[in-house]
């Protein structure tokens, strides 16, 4: 599947953070990741389901959760990560054109 990463900053003084939008054919979705939680997507790779997720950014007014398994991210977003609203599976890449869009933001 192909998923399209834009990236833009919103760098207010008193809480500077980053819109991610990921986007396919059948599906977009909007992050809202504030800047001392970008460190964080670094690790999203290589934290497994067992290792337990991360829980990073917000859609939809609620908390996003990352976890990564056999090279797919999950993204769980909703009150937590076990009783979730909307549930998608990325590509491992993904992760890498993230980070790369918020560096160039």
């Amino acid at each position: 599947m192909d998923v399209s990463v834009t990236v833009e900053a919103d760098r207010k003084p008193k809480a500077p953070s980053y819109s991610v939008k990921l986007q396919s054919e059948v599906f977009e979705v909007n992050i809202r990741i504030p800047a001392e939680e970008v460190e964080e997507l670094k690790l999203v790779a290589s934290t497994t389901w067992e290792d337990g997720s991360m829980q990073i950014g917000e859609a939809a007014g609620a908390p996003v959760f990352w976890s990564t398994e056999d090279g797919v991210v999950a993204l769980l977003i909703g009150e937590d990560d076990e009783n979730w609203d909307i549930a998608l599976s990325l590509p491992v890449a993904v992760m890498d054109e993230i980070i790369e869009g918020i560096a160039k933001a």
